[in-house]
Order: structure tokens, then sequence, then C-alpha cells
């Protein structure tokens, strides 16, 4: 881990080698495997949200200092707030080049980030499935469907809401353990739900020749029946191609 990294989190109160706070428990976990993937994918994670929370402190001081009180609770999900911040980040990293305008949505009310665009409102929620002995083991398709329950639930959901679901906690435990299956094209053939749009999103590892490289992808279901200006703002902000020669190759977000 780079010494730098390690110096913003102590100063946030969080140490990696603690053990207490919930970034210490998953870095100590990951960076400890018989893994390098993973054990340089858990340095990237840790590293990107360095970098996303001070673009946000330049970006807005209060919503700095918001998520800087948040990350000081011992009881927060290290992959939740990391994945909030990083969609944050992501999004404000295009202000420049789009019109459209994100604020922080009021809790328990809207959903984590509202959107105005093209003269209208929608909405973008985050969240993470994480894996556990006793569900995902066996069925991390499970543990997914739970957390789209759960927000379903929420006042936000509908048709003008786009729902991103970090799942990178579970590939991570199917590099450990090998002994569960995770198949999200399945699940998107078959889902329902009543948010407009859901996006599966996790970060790829490719190494060319003696580089590292980290890639942000993301599977993705549309509702039939998605908002109109959601569905132009996930495809014509979000939404960018890897082409060859004109072929696109896979489809990625951010």
């Amino acid at each position: 881990m780079d010494n730098k990294v390690v110096k913003y989190l102590n100063d946030l109160g969080i140490d990696l080698l603690a053990n207490i706070h919930p970034f210490s428990k998953e870095y100590l976990i990951f960076s400890s495997v018989n893994n390098q993937n993973l054990k340089d994918c858990i340095d990237h994670l840790i590293s990107l949200f360095v970098i996303d929370l001070e673009l946000i402190k330049r970006h807005n001081l209060n919503d700095f200092e918001f998520y800087k009180k948040k990350i000081s609770k011992n009881d927060i999900s290290f992959w939740g707030i990391r994945f909030e911040l990083f969609t944050y980040s992501k999004l404000i990293q295009k202000l420049d080049k789009n019109n459209f305008e994100i604020k922080r949505g009021k809790d328990g009310m809207n959903a984590d980030i509202i959107v105005s665009f093209e003269g209208k409102s929608i909405q973008i929620e985050t969240t993470a499935a994480l894996y556990s002995d006793d569900s995902s083991k066996t069925d991390p398709i499970s543990k997914i469907m739970k957390r789209i329950l759960i927000k379903e639930n929420k006042p936000y959901s509908g048709k003008f809401t786009c729902l991103l679901i970090d799942i990178n906690n579970l590939l991570f435990y199917r590099q450990l353990s090998n002994n569960f299956r995770i198949s999200i094209t399945e699940l998107c053939s078959n889902l329902e739900s009543k948010f407009g749009a859901i996006l599966f999103h996790f970060t790829e590892n490719i190494k060319t020749l003696d580089n590292l490289h980290f890639v942000s992808s993301a599977y993705d279901w549309f509702n039939p029946d998605i908002d109109p200006n959601l569905n132009r703002f996930l495809k014509n902000i979000l939404e960018y191609k890897d082409q060859k020669q004109g072929e696109v190759i896979k489809l990625k977000y951010f």
C-alpha cells in the first residue's frame, strides 16, 4: 500500500493494520491471502477511495465533511461507502463536458445522488452485495436479490431511479473459495423490478506485459418502462464502448 494512502487514512482515523475499522478488516482479509490478483485489487480500491474523496472535497466541501463523518463510524460497510464515493466522483468528473447537475439526496427520502438532466430530476442509488457464510457460499444471487428488494421498499424506487449494485465483494470471495457460481447474465434475463434500470458493477484487473490496469465495468438491466430521461442519461452520459475497428468489444459504464 502506498505510504501517502496510509497517511491519508490515518488522518481520517483509519489504521489499516488495527483490524478495528471496516476498512482495515477488509484490507487485512484480502492483503493476507495467497492470491496476488486480490491483493492488487484491494490496494487499488482503497487507493481509489482516497482519490474519490479528495475529488469530492474539491467539488463540495459540505459533502466531503458529510462523508468524512460517516467514514469515522465503525458500523459502515467498506464496500457500500466506497462504491457510493466512487459513483459520486465519476459523475463529478463528467460535469465539465456534459450538461447536468448533481447533489446528494436527503437520507431516507431520496436516493444517494439526485441528477438534474435536461430540465428533469432523476436519481441514482448505490449499494453493495456482500458475501456471507450462511447463504452466499451456495447462492450469491440471493444476496443480490435481497439488496434489490430492500431498495425497492424505499420511497425513491421507481422508473426514474437507477440502482447501482457493486458485486466486487462476491467476486472476490469467488476467487478465494471457487465453490459457488454467480451468473449476472442469467439474473438479468429473469429480473423484474420497479427501478428504471439496474447496473451490476465490478472492477477488472487486466495485466498487459508488466503493467497493471484496472477497468470498471457493469452488466445492465433496463426496465421496459424506464423513464425516458433516465434512459438518455445512462446511454449518453454514463455508457461508453470499448471498440476495435468499429466493433463493440464490451459495453462499459463510467
